[in-house]
């Protein structure tokens, strides 16, 4: 949560803004990570990580319908999503 909010000081774009919102879901503050995360997919960037993140985000804070949909989108975007693993 430190790095991730002193990055996002340095520079605001969907990387950070996905970096915090994973750092705060990962903490269980889903509520804050759901308004930062919907920050990041404003920007209208397709990216799969993203999208994942956004997912899992959705979800935890119980809006089921949105989280489905962006797995969705994930999963036609990159069909292999699941197969990789990557430390961001």
């Amino acid at each position: 949560m430190k790095w991730a909010r002193k990055d996002i000081e340095l520079r605001q774009n969907f990387l950070t803004q996905d970096a915090l919102a994973w750092a705060l879901y990962r903490n269980g503050q889903f509520a804050a990570a759901l308004e930062t995360i919907e920050k990041a997919l404003a920007s209208g960037v397709k990216d799969s990580h993203l999208f994942f993140h956004a997912a899992m985000i959705h979800l935890a804070a119980g809006r089921t319908g949105e989280g489905k949909r962006l797995l969705q989108a994930l999963s036609e975007m990159n069909p292999g999503y699941e197969n990789f693993h990557v430390h961001r």
